[in-house]
């Protein structure tokens, strides 16, 4: 019923209710329904930002693991210099060139 409330029109709504689609198009307009609404897409919200938050843990688990990364110097660059924008740490970037990476970084204060 959750993604019914935003996603669906309401004569699908009241389609799944077995409502006429006036009584919804009449609740929409009632404080309580937006207030209801609003709830619902607080707590989607929170929920999304809580699986964003463990899967960007794992993320830079796996950025540290590549820094690590002993059979290539390139991987262990790009994410280095990956692990550096996350921080805000000066404007390092990759530039590729004719086949050969060169790494820019500029600190903070230059």
């Amino acid at each position: 019923m959750r993604n019914t409330c935003r996603a669906l029109p309401g004569v699908d709504i009241a389609h799944e209710l077995g409502i006429r689609p006036e009584t919804v198009s009449r609740w929409r307009k009632l404080p309580q329904w937006q207030a209801a609404l609003e709830a619902i897409t607080s707590e989607v919200r929170g929920e999304l930002q809580a699986s964003l938050y463990e899967l960007a843990g794992k993320a830079l688990a796996e950025l540290e693991a590549l820094v690590e990364y002993r059979h290539s110097p390139a991987i262990r660059l790009r994410a280095s210099v990956a692990l550096l924008q996350m921080a805000g740490v000066g404007k390092a970037q990759v530039h590729s060139g004719s086949g050969s990476g060169r790494f820019g970084a500029a600190a903070a204060g230059d």
